[in-house]
């Protein structure tokens, strides 16, 4: 859904819609997230304050996600509210440098003032999921070993202790014996030293 912000140059204006199933599996491509189970319903007030422009948004519905420890697909039910602040890209009036304050890192820039909603709705759904997909707080995740989903069945391979990656340390065997050290053999001159003492 495009809208033209300069229908928006004093006031408000409301806009209601809906992301299809159909539009995120044409326009997402991402493993995290595997789609839509149903429209999922944005509501966004868009206004204009000063140079910028506000939209201050909501979204309600289902996703589908998969899960980062055993890989099954889940739903995650999503309901959550977002803000942003728009400004017209600085360089595009002709100049050449622009000096960015802190503040301006707080805003997003658009080349144009034609800006499309189910765009900015699919960015705020990723940034809206947890750090961390997991379809249960107790997922046993998957056998290092041989893939097996330890949530369905079990497996007899021999649990994996430590990191993986350092697996391959274990087949060179134990490190050679080391002496003592520089602060050993000066605690040793010392002792010898104090002996030879009258």
């Amino acid at each position: 859904m495009k809208i033209d912000l300069r229908m928006i140059l004093h006031g408000e204006r409301k806009f209601q819609f809906q992301v299809k199933p159909d539009w995120w599996e044409e326009h997402c491509g991402d493993d995290s997230v595997i789609g839509l189970t149903a429209p999922l319903n944005v509501s966004i007030l868009v206004s204009s304050v000063g140079n910028k422009y506000i939209l201050d948004g909501r979204m309600d519905g289902e996703v589908m996600l998969r899960c980062d420890r055993c890989l099954e697909s889940y739903m995650h039910h999503l309901d959550t509210g977002f803000r942003i602040a728009l400004v017209l890209r600085p360089g595009e009036n002709g100049q050449t440098e622009v000096e960015l304050f802190r503040e301006d890192l707080e805003e997003g820039f658009v080349a144009d003032l034609v800006i499309d909603l189910a765009e900015i709705t699919r960015e705020q759904v990723f940034l809206a999921l947890p750090m961390k997909n997991v379809c249960r707080e107790d997922c046993a995740g998957l056998c290092p070993v041989c893939g097996t989903n330890l949530n369905k069945e079990t497996c007899a391979c021999r649990p994996v202790v430590g990191h993986p990656g350092f697996s391959k340390l274990k087949e060179l065997g134990p490190l050679p014996e080391q002496g003592p050290g520089v602060r050993g053999e000066k605690q040793r001159r010392v002792k010898k030293e104090k002996k030879s003492q009258p």
